[in-house]
């Protein structure tokens, strides 16, 4: 007697089955890593160009010593505070082109916490004096 051997055995089919699981498994979790450092560059993301945008913020602005402020920007919390580090009286720029007279020169201490992070950098300043040694 023959018999008909045109299907796959029990062990054939486990295997299979088992390899598709491996496989399964090893994508979704490939896939849940991506998601994972998908949403920590992002979160890396917001804090940098948050960071930045309220650098040039403050940097717009007309700076005095002892300036702080806070809120809230792109759902991060900042604050910051403004220092007077050094400060130049009646000092001449003598250049053939640009600007040139008499300037109060002031050099500020920002320090800036975003979120956890803590940032400080420096912004100099320029008020251009009248021939009197009053500001214009």
């Amino acid at each position: 007697m023959k018999i008909n051997q045109k299907g796959f055995t029990l062990i054939e089919v486990l295997i299979a089955t088992l390899i598709l699981a491996v496989s399964i498994i090893s994508v979704n979790a490939a896939f849940k890593q991506f998601a994972t450092y998908k949403q920590k560059m992002d979160k890396y993301k917001n804090i940098y160009v948050t960071t930045l945008s309220l650098k040039d913020m403050i940097e717009s602005k007309n700076l005095k010593d002892n300036m702080q402020d806070k809120g809230t920007m792109n759902g991060l919390e900042y604050s910051y505070k403004v220092k007077l580090v050094n400060k130049m009286r009646n000092h001449s720029l003598e250049e053939t082109e640009g600007n040139t007279g008499n300037f109060e020169i002031y050099l500020y201490k920002i320090h800036l916490t975003v979120g956890n992070r803590e940032y400080n950098f420096f912004k100099t300043q320029y008020i251009k004096l009248n021939e009197f040694g009053g500001t214009l």
